[in-house]
């Protein structure tokens, strides 16, 4: 797990705790049931309950860790949810993970803070609050998969540096900047994720032409003629900005054709080597997520998760509301699954 992934995470994590309501339910559970040793049912539970599912169904690893950090694990179960509409949860664990709530969403801005690095949250800042060594400057983040309990070897990682170099040295002698392009630094997970730091005009020419070229990288690549023979990459940001400022003259022939070779050498190495950049994940995270759901189910079974009994009554279990007692049958688990579908129908009618 890379420090980006637990970092988006975290920051997926308080977001969702802030906006799916969890919180005001639990207060106005506590409120309707102040004379009551048991806290009855609340309607508005099954909307938190499909605003929280609709995100958490998502989830990865990190975001699991990092719920489980703030004992709160228990969220992703279904008995949990299953004992709360039905009004079977006592005060005291309401109460409980109320407190849990409070205190994760108190504490996860601070950490998702000390998660990032200086030079992150400067440039994170609007341009005229940076420090003047960080004004005009744009992070460049690149990452490349490996193989599962495996480092990339040192050749992979030289290809992506140099296509990070040389695509970067083509948009700056295009644009007309003298910065640098500087190296942040790398982390190592599932996969390695490399931060550059460059002027902000190259930076965002190299991740608006990646992001074009995104959906067609497979025939670019597969061309026998290579990447830069069809016609297809004439339409890419770097390529048409090239083709304006050469046609007007702004740019000699000779600086036009080593600019054009740089570029295509860029482009091959970086897919080749299997790059990407977080912005192609914030893209294809947009698309049709039931689709992909069904898609990924077709390919491979679901996983079923563990089913959590949760006691309130017992008062050392009241005190630490992380799910201890397992269900671990395919029988108890269909079971309590059909328990909340016939609970959510019912509230709906």
């Amino acid at each position: 797990m890379t420090r980006y992934q637990l970092l988006r995470a975290t920051t997926q994590i308080s977001e969702i705790l802030n906006t799916c309501g969890l919180k005001d339910v639990l207060k106005q559970t506590l409120q309707d049931n102040e004379s009551s040793d048991q806290a009855g049912a609340n309607p508005s539970v099954i909307e938190t309950y499909q605003a929280f599912s609709s995100y958490s169904r998502q989830f990865g690893d990190a975001e699991r860790r990092v719920l489980k950090a703030l004992k709160l694990g228990f969220l992703q179960h279904t008995d949990f949810w299953v004992q709360f509409l039905q009004g079977k949860l006592g005060r005291d664990a309401v109460r409980n993970v109320l407190e849990r709530i409070y205190v994760a969403q108190k504490y996860l801005p601070g950490l998702t803070g000390l998660l990032k690095s200086e030079v992150e949250i400067q440039i994170e800042k609007p341009n005229a609050d940076r420090s003047m060594i960080f004004r005009d400057l744009e992070i460049l983040t690149v990452s490349i998969p490996h193989k599962s309990n495996a480092l990339p070897p040192v050749r992979q990682v030289q290809e992506l540096i140099t296509a990070v170099d040389v695509f970067y040295e083509a948009c700056a002698m295009l644009i007309g900047t003298g910065t640098e392009l500087s190296f942040l630094g790398s982390d190592n997970g599932d996969e390695m994720r490399v931060q550059f730091v460059g002027a902000r005009e190259p930076v965002e020419l190299i991740k608006n032409s990646i992001l074009a070229v995104w959906d067609r990288r497979a025939l670019l690549l597969e061309n026998e003629a290579g990447f830069c023979a069809s016609e297809q990459v004439e339409d890419l940001p770097v390529f048409a900005l090239l083709n304006e400022k050469s046609g007007r003259g702004a740019i000699s022939d000779s600086r036009s054709e080593q600019i054009h070779t740089m570029l295509c050498e860029a482009f091959e190495l970086f897919l080749n080597a299997g790059a990407a950049i977080p912005e192609v994940e914030d893209i294809t995270a947009d698309e049709d997520s039931d689709l992909l759901m069904s898609l990924r189910q077709l390919e491979q079974p679901p996983a079923r998760p563990k089913v959590v009994v949760l006691h309130p009554e017992t008062a050392a279990e009241t005190a630490n509301v992380e799910p201890t007692n397992l269900l671990a049958s395919d029988d108890a688990w269909d079971k309590e699954r059909d328990m909340l579908l016939k609970l959510v129908e019912e509230r709906r009618a």
